[in-house]
């Protein structure tokens, strides 16, 4: 795990300051698992609500870049309320199916939204909901990789009220499962 956060120290340095700069594929993927890998730490600090399955982390262990389904985005924080973003994490149960068990332990999908200095990042999974379209438009996805350079200059503002929209974006979208 020191690996992952070596290779991403110069990126992740750069975009928690601010610093414009080009973010290319390779520094996309580096920074992408540095922020699988933290949102797969953050998990363990909620059990009743662990969602990243055994395979994602098994996967981010041998393979050193977040699964191939998980997707992550990134933005420039513009608040000014840190300390009150720094870490939201979701993890909630997406029924598939009427033979789902339901209950705490029993997640399947989560959400993480972090904010660390300039940088705004969001990650996505789920063993159950991996056709999720995402957030076009208001955030740069950096996972899976598009191929493209990254302007960090051009990255999406968002603001104290909008990382707690986007935190709670997947949930408020949902439809309630009826009785």
């Amino acid at each position: 795990m020191s690996q992952i956060e070596n290779n991403s120290k110069a990126y992740a340095t750069r975009l928690i300051h601010g610093a414009e700069h080009i973010l290319d594929p390779k520094g996309q993927k580096a920074l992408a698992t540095l922020l699988c890998l933290i949102t797969i730490r953050v998990e363990f600090t909620e059990l009743n609500t662990l969602s990243v399955t055994s395979d994602d982390r098994t996967w981010l262990r041998e393979n050193l870049e977040p699964p191939p389904l998980w997707q992550i985005w990134i933005a420039r924080y513009i608040g000014n309320q840190l300390e009150s973003h720094w870490c939201r994490h979701y993890g909630m149960q997406l029924v598939s199916s009427p033979d789902d068990h339901a209950g705490p332990g029993e997640c399947n999908t989560q959400t993480t939204t972090l904010v660390l200095g300039q940088l705004c990042a969001h990650t996505f999974s789920s063993s159950v909901f991996p056709e999720f379209s995402g957030y076009k438009g208001t955030l740069f996805k950096i996972w899976p990789i598009s191929g493209f350079d990254i302007n960090t200059a051009a990255l999406p503002p968002v603001g104290d009220d909008d990382v707690v929209s986007l935190s709670e974006a997947l949930a408020r979208g949902m439809k309630p499962i009826p009785e």
